[in-house]
């Protein structure tokens, strides 16, 4: 992952999967949880909740500070040409 205007980019490393059938016959709920690593240490970890294609919720846990900081949806991410995603 690299943020606008950052130098270099941050490794995220998968910490977990579970997923949860909300409703027969359509996609599981997922939620998804990645350590990331800067600086060679775990300094957070990013946590998404999505079902199928839909992204319902998105959050950064710092662990230097424990703030947890949500993502807001923004259709205007994504590039023209539906390929890119410019958060």
């Amino acid at each position: 992952m690299k943020y606008r205007g950052a130098k270099s980019a941050i490794t995220l490393v998968p910490k977990s999967e579970e997923s949860e059938e909300i409703n027969p016959g359509r996609p599981d709920q997922v939620t998804t949880t990645w350590y990331e690593v800067y600086g060679g240490k775990i300094t957070g970890e990013y946590e998404m909740m999505s079902q199928g294609a839909n992204v319902y919720s998105m959050t950064y846990k710092n662990y230097g500070t424990r703030k947890q900081i949500p993502f807001t949806f923004d259709p205007e991410a994504l590039g023209k040409n539906g390929s890119e995603c410019i958060w």
